[in-house]
């Protein structure tokens, strides 16, 4: 039987007058990029620093996600749930980014101690290449005396071990330090790799790492290049003058760098990033995207920066 035009006026009223509800991933999502817009703008502000290295640990929330959303829960337990998961998940995301050691307790359990050195092939090596390959570990650079090339020392739980590969070309020794996990590792936390690098040979350093923090101090080391091919991280390095002409260049996503030069040195910077604060000291804009010190021209020594950034903050300091 057709419904008479009253009956259908009423149920279109009641269609459009419908309260539309709320969805899990409305909920989630707002509140997520709030949090994280609002942890930003604190930073850019110096109020708090945001540690985006630490985001990493969040990872098992992803199953637990995935297990949810297999359980049949319907009605009042399906938003009670809903609720506790969106804010314990903002909650551990606004701590771990504004946390310096993000959800690290105290110091990883069945530590391990393993170290191993680069030593130079034959006499007819006057240059090395080191590339350095890690994941969400904990990365320490810095330099040593003596005969050897570098010295590995990796402090970490029984699955990750240290791998060495060293190859030569004319006068070129070229070696790979990584570290190998045995299996799944499930905790990174606690876990450092620290490397020496020698200060008597002219040095190319590659560091590919995930998402981590790394301390570098190159200061007395004979660099000549020194590639950063990283995702969120921290990154804080010291750059000598042992050679005329350093290039750096950097690769990274969400990430805090910071470049430290000296006084002296000139300095040119070939910037091409996205949502990237730049803090330069005495390093001024020449051009979109090309930035350079007043004394690059006639500076003794050179640094060349080439820098590819996502959503991260980029400082150059001068010591």
């Amino acid at each position: 039987m057709a419904k008479s035009h009253s009956e259908h006026t009423e149920l279109v009223e009641k269609t459009e007058t419908k309260p539309k509800g709320w969805s899990f991933g409305t909920l989630f999502w707002g509140l997520l990029f709030v949090l994280v817009g609002s942890l930003f703008l604190l930073d850019n502000f110096n109020i708090l620093e945001v540690q985006l290295d630490n985001i990493w640990q969040l990872w098992p929330l992803l199953i637990i996600g995935a297990g949810i959303s297999f359980l049949n829960l319907r009605g009042i337990w399906w938003k009670v749930v809903s609720i506790v998961l969106v804010l314990a998940t903002i909650g551990l995301v606004g701590f771990v980014m504004t946390s310096q050691n993000g959800l690290q307790f105290g110091q990883a359990k069945s530590q391990v101690h393993s170290e191993t050195k680069v030593k130079r092939e034959n006499d007819e090596i006057k240059k090395f290449d080191l590339n350095i390959e890690t994941g969400a570990i904990g990365l320490k650079v810095g330099s040593q005396t003596g005969a050897d090339f570098a010295t590995a020392t990796l402090d970490s739980n029984r699955r990750l071990t240290l791998k060495t590969d060293t190859q030569t070309s004319n006068d070129t020794q070229k070696t790979t330090i990584s570290t190998k996990g045995n299996g799944f590792v499930w905790n990174t936390l606690g876990n450092t790799l620290n490397v020496r690098l020698s200060q008597s040979v002219p040095t190319k350093l590659l560091l590919d790492t995930g998402a981590t923090s790394i301390n570098a101090d190159l200061s007395l080391v004979r660099l000549t290049d020194l590639t950063i091919d990283t995702g969120a991280s921290s990154v804080d390095a010291k750059i000598g003058n042992k050679e005329a002409n350093v290039t750096i260049t950097i690769d990274a996503g969400a990430s805090s760098i910071t470049l430290r030069v000296p006084k002296e040195t000139g300095v040119r910077v070939k910037h091409d990033g996205g949502a990237t604060k730049i803090d330069f000291d005495d390093v001024d804009k020449k051009d979109n995207d090309i930035y350079e010190s007043s004394n690059f021209s006639s500076a003794a020594q050179k640094i060349t920066i080439k820098s590819d950034t996502g959503a991260s903050t980029f400082t150059i300091r001068r010591y």
